[in-house]
């Protein structure tokens, strides 16, 4: 669920598309996919959506090949990111578990497969971060469930492990869930917290 400027709440779901809900008109929409229509979302199923002050909606979708939507509210329009194969500056993958808004509005996409696809409006393009690095430390970074931003570092939440790290991929500490009492029951409780573990 996310809430845009105007205070509409946008809401995906794993097979209904996004219902989209005016609180102060009692409206409650249901946008699902067009066949063959490029203006439409890609896939119902959406993970996860976030709202820019540009009038932006970032949709990602756990559908293979869907990869993320951002939908124009101020020209009605879609605009499709995908992997592309031959191209570094691409999504890095297709699937998409988590898409993160950090305070400069730059997002965060998070990957089945594809590690962390940073893209800014200064830039118009994907970065990755694929591997994380530092002294005595070098990790591929595929699977990435969810991430945040806090105490002047990220941190991610991968296949059994939360990571903290700089925005250029540089380690920072990792925490093993398995050596560790504390308990995630789903991969989607990072994205949640406080910034205290």
């Amino acid at each position: 669920i996310s809430q845009d400027e105007s205070g509409i709440f946008w809401i995906g779901t794993q097979q209904r598309g996004i219902f989209k809900y005016d609180e102060n008109k009692g409206v409650l929409e249901n946008i699902l996919p067009v066949p063959g229509e490029v203006n439409s979302p890609n896939s119902n199923t959406v993970r996860a959506i976030v709202h820019t002050k540009n009038g932006l909606v970032w949709i990602g979708h756990l559908t293979e090949k869907a990869g993320v939507d951002v939908y124009d509210t101020k020209t009605n329009t879609y605009y499709h990111f995908r992997n592309e194969k031959y191209n570094e500056y691409s999504l890095g993958w297709d699937v998409i578990w988590d898409i993160y808004k950090d305070k400069y509005e730059n997002i965060w996409v998070c990957t089945n497969g594809g590690g962390v696809s940073f893209y800014s409006d200064y830039q118009f393009k994907f970065n990755h971060i694929k591997k994380l690095w530092g002294e005595n430390y070098n990790r591929d970074l595929k699977v990435v469930w969810s991430i945040i931003y806090t105490l002047d570092r990220f941190w991610c939440y991968t296949e059994g492990t939360i990571l903290s790290f700089t925005k250029y991929g540089e380690f920072i500490k990792e925490y093993s869930l398995a050596s560790t009492k504390m308990k995630l029951f789903s991969p989607f409780h990072l994205g949640k917290v406080s910034g205290r573990l």
